[in-house]
C-alpha cells in the first residue's frame, strides 16, 4: 500500500504548485499587456521630448515669434552670437 502512494503521490503535491505558478505567470502577463512600455529605456508609446529647435519652429509657425527672433534664437542654440548682447 505504501509503495503505490509513494510512486505517484508526488504528482498530487505538485499540482497546487503548478496551479499557483500558472496563476502568477498569467497575472504578470496580463499586467504587461495592460501597462506596456512603462520603463524609461523603451521607445514605444512614450512621448518624446522635443528639441529646442523644434520648439522654435513651432513657435515661429504659430506666429508667436517673428523671423528675426527665430533666426537669432537658432544662432544662439547653435553656439553663434549671444542674443543678450544683440550680436556684439
Amino acid at each position: 500500500m505504501m509503495d503505490g502512494m509513494m510512486g505517484g503521490g508526488w504528482v498530487w503535491m505538485l499540482l497546487p504548485l503548478l496551479f499557483w505558478g500558472g496563476l502568477l505567470a498569467f497575472a504578470a502577463w496580463a499586467l504587461i499587456r495592460i501597462f506596456p512600455n512603462r520603463s524609461s529605456d523603451s521607445g514605444g508609446s512614450e512621448v518624446q521630448e522635443e528639441g529646442a529647435e523644434e520648439i522654435l519652429r513651432k513657435r515661429f509657425a504659430r506666429g508667436e515669434i517673428d523671423a528675426e527672433e527665430y533666426e537669432r534664437s537658432i544662432k544662439v542654440l547653435n553656439g553663434g552670437i549671444n542674443a543678450t548682447r544683440g550680436g556684439i
